[in-house]
């Protein structure tokens, strides 16, 4: 014989709400009792506490059997967690009073930490993820799932602050996810975010943004930098030609002292974008004080975002220049052969500049002595370190004496090279040469008799006498 089921004319069922790790109460949530067909809703105290008393006055509210179920849900409205139903049975009457029920229901939810403000803030970088964007980027903050949006202008730089509060509801909650947005022009850029529960605890969630979008120049772009010679180290001279280009933009400018140039963009037109991260800079320098004007030195720069941002960039170029002097003088003593016997004066010599196919002469004097200047009226350059010079001395009876030496870095700063001494294999020369002797009998000790006859010869020479 099936047994009858037991009415029940009161039910209490209570029990405490848990967020996440069922160990922290949580307040503020609705939760939905069923049992049987009555149904009781209440909201959790602030200590996580809920409870639905179902009392009947003429008429039991239950019996053993009906279906018990505990539903949670947040102010939007979405099931946070829940008791599946189960049957009232007789274990949860009371022993003393039949009719009673009381069921202690505790529920761990699937609720982080909540809270009803929290203050949003950080800086919009360009796309180096370094370099601010600067004033006037829209940013745009959206908790899709609370349905909040606010949005506002980064400050000069590149910040923004954001505050979303409400003292009626919750606007954040761990696992919330913050989409950003950055506006610029036609650029926009997106991010998200998910709130940790030291973030929604604090209230506080501090967030740089950084963007794709590359960093601009409008009105003014200035690129500027040293001009090294040949060793990267020691600058060049001024006076020097150097060309910047940069897109449709082309400045020339001459070197400075110290080998400094300074080459500046200009544009009126402010909505003109000169320079954009990722474009190329190209600059030449052009050697015009020397005999035949050459391109003496290349680089190219891909501009940074910070480079663009601020509209200056250093771009150094080292040349194949070494130092270089407008004047030199050159002074020696020419020596005949063995190097001890002065050169007679009138010796012809030339002093060429090999390198740069310049040559003076000149002739010996004061005892073999030279001194010769190289000179552009022009103002050219007429001597650099390593150019090699040639000296060639030319005797009297057309005999060539030639030797080459490397002007020294020293020497070109100075302007001079001196005691530049050439020992040559000329011989000595006379227009008039004294031979005098005795000539002796056979057996060389008794002199010969007076009225004889000697011829003395010159080799080499056509003179006789």
């Amino acid at each position: 014989t099936p047994i009858p089921p037991k009415e029940v004319w009161t039910l209490v069922i209570s029990g405490f709400v848990y967020k996440k790790g069922g160990t922290v109460p949580v307040s503020g949530l609705q939760v939905k009792v069923k049992a049987g067909t009555l149904e009781s809703e209440t909201t959790t105290a602030g200590n996580g506490l809920y409870e639905a008393t179902f009392f009947g006055l003429l008429a039991p509210v239950a019996w053993t059997g009906d279906l018990i179920s505990v539903v949670v849900t947040d102010s939007a409205g979405q099931e946070r967690g829940k008791v599946e139903a189960f049957p009232l049975s007789e274990q949860h009457l009371d022993a003393d009073s039949p009719d009673l029920a009381n069921i202690d229901l505790p529920i761990t939810t699937d609720v982080g930490s909540m809270s009803n403000s929290l203050s949003v803030s950080g800086t919009v970088y360009l796309d180096d993820g370094e370099t601010a964007v600067g004033s006037g980027v829209r940013v745009k903050v959206e908790n899709a799932k609370r349905n909040l949006t606010q949005s506002v202008l980064t400050d000069r730089t590149g910040g923004y602050a954001i505050e979303f509060s409400d003292e009626t509801k919750m606007v954040s909650e761990t696992d919330d996810v913050l989409t950003f947005t950055a506006s610029l022009g036609d650029k926009v850029f997106s991010a998200s975010r998910t709130l940790t529960s030291a973030e929604v605890e604090g209230g506080l969630l501090s967030y740089g943004l950084r963007t794709d979008f590359p960093a601009t120049a409008n009105e003014t772009f200035v690129v500027y930098g040293t001009v090294f010679q040949v060793d990267g180290q020691a600058p060049a001279r001024a006076g020097l030609k150097v060309v910047v280009k940069l897109n449709d933009f082309e400045v020339a400018v001459p070197t400075e002292s110290e080998g400094r140039y300074e080459a500046t963009n200009v544009v009126l037109n402010s909505s003109v974008v000169i320079a954009t991260t990722g474009d190329v800079v190209n600059v030449g320098v052009t050697a015009t004080d020397i005999a035949v004007s050459r391109v003496v030195g290349t680089a190219t720069h891909k501009l940074t975002t910070a480079e663009v941002k601020v509209q200056r960039v250093e771009i150094n170029v080292t040349t194949d220049l070494k130092v270089a002097s407008k004047v030199l003088s050159l002074s020696g003593q020419v020596y005949l052969d063995g190097g001890e016997i002065p050169a007679p004066d009138g010796l012809a010599i030339t002093v060429s500049n090999v390198t740069r196919n310049q040559q003076i002469s000149d002739v010996t004097i004061d005892g073999g002595k030279y001194n010769i200047t190289f000179l552009d009226l022009s103002n050219k350059i007429v001597v650099e370190t390593e150019d090699e010079l040639k000296i060639t001395l030319t005797s009297g009876d057309g005999a060539v004496f030639e030797k080459t030496h490397a002007v020294s870095t020293g020497e070109v700063s100075a302007g001079k090279v001196e005691d530049l001494d050439v020992v040559t294999n000329f011989g000595a020369t006379t227009k008039l040469l004294n031979v005098k002797g005795i000539v002796y009998r056979e057996g060389g000790e008794v002199a010969g008799p007076a009225g004889l006859t000697v011829k003395v010869s010159v080799k080499g020479s056509r003179a006789s006498q």
